[in-house]
Parts: C-alpha cells; sequence; structure tokens
C-alpha cells in the first residue's frame, strides 16, 4: 500500500501542486478577510472622512480670496474717494462736496456686485452723519434717509472699530435684511492724516451659493459659521435668514479656536449623529464643515463589505479553475531546476547548473539550456560590472579633482581684479553686505582714494606704465592694512579699503599712512623714478543696522573729492555733522 501511496505521487504531481495552491489561496484569503473587518474598512471610512476634510480645505482659499478681493476693492474705491475730496474739500455747507461723495459712491456700488451698501464718514469721533449709498429698490428702506444716517446707527458695533482694517461677524443688514458681514478702511491724504473712513456691507450670496452646491448622499452638506459661530451658509435657509448661533457645537468651537480635522458631532438641524471634516479660515476667523450622516457612511461601508466578499468569492472559485490548468504544466524537471539554482552553497560567479536530467521534455532540456547559457552570461557580465565599476570609480575621483580646481579657479576669477589681484567690486559689496548684517554695533570704517593725475601718466607713459603704477598701488596697500582688513579696486584708479571696527582717529592715521607712504615710495621705470600721490577720503559710521553701502561710500566719496579740491596728496575724513545740518 505504501509503495502504491508513493507511486501515486510520482505518476501525478500536479495533485501535489493543486493541493499546494488551494492551500496558498485559502490561508491569505482567511487573513484578508479577518483583516478586512478589523482594520481595512476602518482606514476605508477614515479615507472618506479625509475627503470631506479635504473640500473644506479647497474651499479655504476661495472664501478668503473673495473677502480680500472685496478688501482690494474698498481700498480702490477710497483712492478714487480721496481725489475727489481733494479737489472738492469740504466746507461749511458745501453741498458739491457731499454731492461728489455720493456720486463716487454711487459709481462704484454698480461696479462691485458684492456691496449692498457703502458709507462713507469723515469724522469718527464726532459721530457726524455719514454719506452711504445702497442698491436699487431694497426693501423696508427708504433710500433718502439711509444716504444720511447718523453715524452712530450704522451696524458697526461688532469691534472692527478698533482696527485699521477689519471684518465683522455675520449680521442682518439695515437694507436689504440680508446677511451681510461689514468691512472698512480708513482714508488718508497725502500727509498721512485720516481723512475719513469707508464702510461697505458685503452680501453673502456667492459664498451661500458655492455651498448649495456641495451635496452628496441624502444627508452631506456645507456648513459656514463666522468667528462668533452664527450661520453664514447652511442648508436651513431660515437659519442663514437669522443667522442662527451653532457657538455651542463642539465642532464649531474647534474651528473657532483655529484647529482643522475631522470631528464627530450630534446635528440638531438634521438631528442624527454626524462625521464631517471641518477647516478654519484664520485670516478671516471663519469655519467651514462638510458634515454627513454617520449611518449613511457606515451604510455604505456595509454595501462595499458585502459586494467585496461577493467578489472575493469569485475570485477563489476562479483562481482554483485556473490553478487547475496550470499544474498540468508543471514538472518535476522545473522544481529541480529551482533547486540547484536557489539551493546552490556555491558563490554565484562558480554555480553550474550541469546537464537536464535524463527523459526530460524536449521544451525542459531547452529551458535548462537556455537557463544556463543566462546564468553564464550574468556571471560574465558580473565580472565586467565590477571592472566597469572600478575603472568608473578612478574616473569619477579625477573628473572631481578636475572640478574642483575649476571651482576654485572660477572663484578666483570671480571675486579678484585681474590686474591687481585684489577684490573686485562684486567681491568687496558682498563682502561688506555681510559685515553690515553680521557686525551690528560696531564701527564700520572705509577708505577710498584714487591715483592723481593717473590720465597723466597714461597719456604721457602709456597704458602699460599706468598699468604697472595700478599694480605698484596695490602693492603699497597690502602691506599695509591688517588682515582682517579688506582691500579692493573698485575701477580704473579708484581704491576702496574696509576697516573693521576702528575708532576716528585710527582711521585717519591709516589713511596719513597709505598718503605719505605713497608719496615716499615712487614708481621706478627704466632707473625714473615716478612720483605717485593719492587723494585719498575717509568715513567712519555706527552701525546700528539700518546703514547702508550705498550711504557710507557716498559719504567716503564725499571726503575724497574734498581732497581733490584741497589739492590732492592730502587725507580728508568725512565731517557727519554736514549731513545733519
Amino acid at each position: 500500500m505504501g509503495v502504491n501511496f508513493l507511486n501515486y505521487f510520482e505518476q501525478s504531481i500536479k495533485r501535489l501542486v493543486m493541493a499546494s495552491f488551494v492551500f496558498v489561496l485559502l490561508l491569505p484569503i482567511t487573513f484578508f478577510i479577518y483583516s478586512l473587518f478589523q482594520t481595512s474598512w476602518q482606514q476605508v471610512e477614515q479615507r472618506m472622512l479625509e475627503k470631506h476634510h479635504l473640500i473644506s480645505s479647497a474651499l479655504v482659499e476661495p472664501f478668503t480670496l473673495f473677502i480680500t478681493n472685496k478688501q482690494h476693492s474698498l481700498k480702490t474705491i477710497g483712492e478714487d474717494l480721496l481725489h475727489s475730496i481733494l479737489e472738492h474739500p469740504p466746507s461749511v455747507g458745501n453741498l458739491s462736496h457731499e454731492q461728489h461723495i455720493q456720486h463716487i459712491l454711487d459709481k462704484h456700488l454698480n461696479l462691485f456686485g458684492e456691496f449692498s451698501a457703502l458709507s462713507y464718514s469723515s469724522d469718527l469721533q464726532a459721530q457726524a452723519e455719514c454719506i452711504s449709498t445702497i442698491r436699487p429698490n431694497p426693501p423696508l428702506v427708504d433710500r433718502a434717509h439711509y444716504t444720511h444716517l447718523p453715524l452712530i446707527a450704522l451696524p458697526i458695533s461688532y469691534g472692527i472699530q478698533q482696527t485699521e482694517d477689519g471684518l465683522s461677524p455675520v449680521f442682518k443688514s439695515a437694507v436689504n435684511h440680508e446677511p451681510v458681514v461689514l468691512i472698512k478702511h480708513s482714508v488718508f491724504n497725502l500727509q498721512h492724516q485720516k481723512q475719513g473712513t469707508l464702510y461697505a456691507e458685503i452680501s453673502l450670496t456667492q459664498i451661500q451659493h458655492i455651498c448649495k452646491n456641495i451635496v452628496f448622499g441624502s444627508g452631506g452638506h456645507c456648513v459656514v459659521v463666522d468667528s462668533h459661530g452664527h450661520v453664514i451658509a447652511h442648508p436651513n435657509a431660515q437659519w442663514v435668514k437669522d443667522t442662527h448661533d451653532l457657538s455651542e457645537l463642539s465642532i464649531v468651537k474647534k474651528m473657532l479656536n483655529g484647529q482643522s480635522g475631522v470631528a464627530e458631532f450630534y446635528s440638531p438641524y438634521l438631528e442624527k449623529q454626524m462625521v464631517a471634516g471641518f477647516s478654519a479660515i484664520p485670516t478671516l476667523g471663519w469655519g467651514i464643515m462638510i458634515p454627513q450622516p454617520k449611518s449613511e457612511i457606515t451604510s455604505i461601508l456595509d454595501q462595499a463589505r458585502f459586494n467585496t466578499l461577493l467578489w472575493l468569492l469569485a475570485g477563489v472559485l476562479i483562481a482554483l479553475l485556473v490553478a487547475g490548468v496550470l499544474t498540468r504544466k508543471i514538472t518535476q524537471p522545473i522544481n529541480l531546476l529551482i533547486l540547484r539554482t536557489n539551493q546552490n552553497d556555491h558563490n554565484y560567479d562558480t554555480v553550474a547548473l550541469g546537464n537536464a536530467p535524463k527523459n526530460s521534455p524536449i521544451e525542459i532540456r531547452q529551458l535548462w539550456h537556455s537557463f544556463s547559457r543566462l546564468l553564464c552570461g550574468l556571471q560574465h557580465s558580473n565580472l565586467e560590472v565590477k571592472r566597469l565599476n572600478s575603472s568608473l570609480q578612478e574616473d569619477i575621483q579625477q573628473a572631481t579633482a578636475e572640478l574642483r580646481e575649476a571651482n576654485q579657479h572660477l572663484y578666483k576669477t570671480s571675486t579678484q581684479d585681474y590686474l591687481t589681484s585684489l577684490a573686485n567690486r562684486r567681491h568687496f559689496t558682498s563682502y561688506l553686505t555681510d559685515v553690515l548684517h553680521s557686525r551690528v554695533g560696531e564701527n564700520i570704517g572705509v577708505i577710498i582714494l584714487d591715483i592723481d593725475f593717473f590720465k597723466d601718466i597714461n597719456d604721457n607713459y602709456g597704458h602699460e606704465v599706468g598699468d604697472l603704477a595700478l599694480k605698484h598701488v596695490s602693492d603699497h596697500l597690502k602691506n599695509i592694512v591688517r588682515p582682517c582688513d579688506l582691500v579692493a579696486r573698485l575701477g580704473g584708479d579708484e581704491f576702496i579699503i574696509y576697516i573693521q571696527n576702528p575708532s576716528d582717529q585710527a582711521l585717519t592715521d591709516l589713511a596719513q599712512t597709505i598718503c605719505r607712504g605713497m608719496e615716499h615710495s615712487p614708481l621706478i621705470i627704466n632707473t625714473e623714478a615716478l612720483p605717485l600721490t593719492l587723494s585719498v577720503g575717509t568715513a567712519n559710521q555706527h552701525n546700528d543696522g539700518s546703514l547702508s553701502i550705498k550711504t557710507l561710500l557716498r559719504y567716503a566719496d564725499r571726503a575724497m573729492y574734498r581732497s581733490k579740491t584741497s589739492g590732492r596728496n592730502c587725507v580728508s575724513s568725512y565731517l557727519f555733522q554736514e549731513e545733519a545740518s
């Protein structure tokens, strides 16, 4: 019986493979089903809620832009209004002044559709009357009366008076009894004196329309509240009209505290437990939430679970059918080939499959031969890759060295003057900029000098001698200044030196040393001594953090110009008392 049992497996390996397929298939399916009801659906539910949060987050920017655009529009009206006020200044009984203001308010109210009313007051403290304009034919409002309301009667008692430009909570407009918010803009004249204040009531119809179109399921909707938790947009039209207070809801409290995310709460509107994604709008103090009844999400997930299990069962049946077909194609030589390749204890480069087993089918022998050639080719390729890696490493090291050398040359070229090897103007400007930022509280000393009658040297001796003169001066400067200072050639025959934290006397002494040293160090040209003198200007300024390069160089340049007008070959220091006078 044992022999027959062994013969059975020798003759029909597909039965073993089929059993293996069934086991391998059913085991992960078991784990999958367990995970399906434990973890996966929780993740699916979380992702659905994240979509709610994503919708609320996507509305933050357009709502912010909506209010921001209205504030910019009000600023534009203010500029137009200021221009009119300057042309028609107010005076006692000046009816033309008020008419011009009324005309501008009427014009801009027609241009900006979301404004339901515009008002202007020239004196907030005196409780003066304001000049206003409203939409044509507002219900329950007398336009003639509304255009000259006392300022205290305007709906601005929401705290925005305390800021220059503010946004009120939502309230019922006195114009059309619709929910609006109020913004204001202070108008200043050319002398930065407050001329008056503009107020604008903004209709929230556009925001309500956007939220009205966000509907999904039987109860999914969009809600927007203001900084006090009052309704701006909601499916309940009466709540919108009454600016219903939702500030006691836990999710609204989170939004008013600047939080965003996903939360669960009870809806007094639908009288159901809700889940919602919510986002705060920090710049406005508003909040947006996208709620949906929790029961809807649960039913969606239940239906998804059922469909998943149904398709899973169909997939198992199909997989078993396919497994039965595939097992007929599997033979023992393939297992042997896998065994030899996976269980070889030798190094990969020394693996050899040998000959295919005898009595193997033609296809198996061909596969065996092809696999042997592939393995041989991979071994040769591996050796070649190792050789190329070694060669590539050497090439990389050489290229890196060349690149480093090129970078050093490029840095030297970009920061040094080609003739004198001093710092060039660009490097000096960059260096002094860093000094002004890093050495606040220290003195910043600058010496500017140029060669007297340098043009005559070029004209009489030629440009080659002129270049030698420039090098001679640069060598002289290098030998005098400290390592912590910086000498640069500004251009032509003009040089500049930065002196670190000098006193006024030390800076002047150094400049005198440079000037006198140059006077006694003529340029020797073919045994002929060519005298060189310098006109030097200094500026020493305390760096309080606001000092600029432009200002410092202007001071030093003025001092150098004084040296030139005083006969050259001398040193002049900038007197800051002149700047103060």
